[in-house]
């Protein structure tokens, strides 16, 4: 297995994907890598112009372009729409990624997963979430489960 250069891929990703979004205002993105944000794949600061990555997430995902190009895609969306409904993620299916569902091989660290019994849709949450309802059938009963590693 060859190593990929994941961070020349995550800033290519992300400056195409930016640009698509915001246009020429792409060009003064700033984009950071680091190890000092824990718990989530990226940050957005659309007003200050600057996408941080979690360098560890990214080192731990960089022989899976689909795992990189998911979490570029999600904090490009947040470029232009900050919080994560309807409208955010059909931004990001028009980018041509769903990010409801991580990629096949995507690893983390998560704490809590979240599993629809009715469609059997998955959702895996840093923090314990709130509302269990399932976005994808509307089903208001989902099963909590706690220390996922996958």
């Amino acid at each position: 297995m060859i190593d990929l250069d994941y961070k020349e891929l995550v800033c290519n990703l992300t400056l195409d994907y930016a640009n698509r979004l915001i246009g020429d205002e792409s060009k003064n993105l700033e984009i950071v890598f680091s190890n000092s944000i824990n718990g989530v794949n990226g940050v957005c600061y659309p007003f200050a112009n600057k996408i941080i990555y979690c360098d560890g997430y990214m080192k731990l995902n960089r022989n899976n372009v689909n795992a990189i190009r998911y979490t570029v895609v999600e904090e490009c969306a947040h470029l232009v729409r900050l919080s994560h409904d309807k409208v955010f993620y059909k931004i990001c299916k028009d980018l041509g990624c769903d990010v409801l569902t991580p990629p096949k091989g995507t690893k983390f660290y998560w704490r809590y997963l979240a599993h629809c019994e009715k469609c059997g849709n998955k959702k895996y949450y840093h923090h314990k979430p709130r509302n269990i309802s399932c976005r994808k059938c509307g089903n208001e009963t989902a099963i909590i489960t706690g220390n996922v590693m996958t």
